[in-house]
């Protein structure tokens, strides 16, 4: 499952269909040609690397504010769940390279489909 995220344009190159954006210094090409007239400082949401909306500053900070909430609590529920690394998020203990609704556990900690490992990955990007 991939999800899309909001990111802010700081740079437009000169061919118009690719920019930089960034989140918490993070920065990442993306392609923009979705976008009728992106402009430096806009915020977007990114999936899979493409630019697909164009989005008010406010709700891109809702968005990243609810997803730092849930990756505080994630982090949390990992660190109670040290004892046993081979269980779930959610309590369901699975032994290593097994499968949970198609979601493979081994060694790592899964919701949603997002990794909680200390470098998850969503719709391209690494934060």
């Amino acid at each position: 499952m991939c999800l899309a995220v909001p990111l802010k344009l700081v740079e437009l190159n000169s061919d118009k269909t690719t920019a930089i954006a960034e989140r918490d210094g993070i920065r990442r090409s993306v392609n923009v040609s979705f976008i009728r007239e992106p402009k430096i400082g806009e915020y977007v949401i990114v999936h899979a690397g493409f630019a697909i909306e164009r989005i008010a500053q406010k709700q891109a900070e809702d968005v990243m504010s609810s997803y730092q909430e849930l990756m505080s609590e994630l982090a949390e529920l990992q660190a109670d769940n040290k004892t046993a690394p081979e269980s779930n998020i959610v309590g369901v203990s699975t032994p290593p390279d097994t499968s949970i609704s198609g979601v493979s556990t081994p060694q790592d900690t899964y919701i949603a489909g997002v990794s909680t490992t200390p470098d998850p990955y969503i719709a391209g990007v690494s934060i």
